[in-house]
């Protein structure tokens, strides 16, 4: 059976409404792709982040770039979760995507 998880944490970043986008909250994203662990098969679950703007979703895939260009700690990570599905939506774009 496929359990999905689901986790929220607080941040007291700050929603930007010029731009539609919080730094914080993207920079604790990728905080929390680094902590994602292998499955028993010792590969990592496909994930998915969902942002309701489609600024946010901009952002976190421009920090996700940035790692993986300058090879920044946790490329590795980022690169293999990636291979296993790691997508970044706006809530609008989920139809059809499955996630661990």
């Amino acid at each position: 059976m496929n359990s999905s998880l689901v986790e929220a944490e607080r941040i007291n970043g700050r929603f930007e409404e010029d731009s539609g986008t919080n730094n914080d909250e993207a920079e604790k994203v990728i905080h929390f792709l680094n902590t994602i662990q292998k499955t028993s098969t010792r590969t990592f679950p496909s994930v998915g982040i969902v942002c309701f703007s489609r600024q946010q979703r901009d952002l976190i895939s421009n920090h996700l770039l940035s790692i993986k260009q300058r090879r920044l700690t946790g490329v590795e990570t980022i690169q293999q979760l990636e291979r296993n599905g790691l997508g970044v939506f706006h809530f609008d774009e989920l139809s059809g995507h499955h996630f661990d």
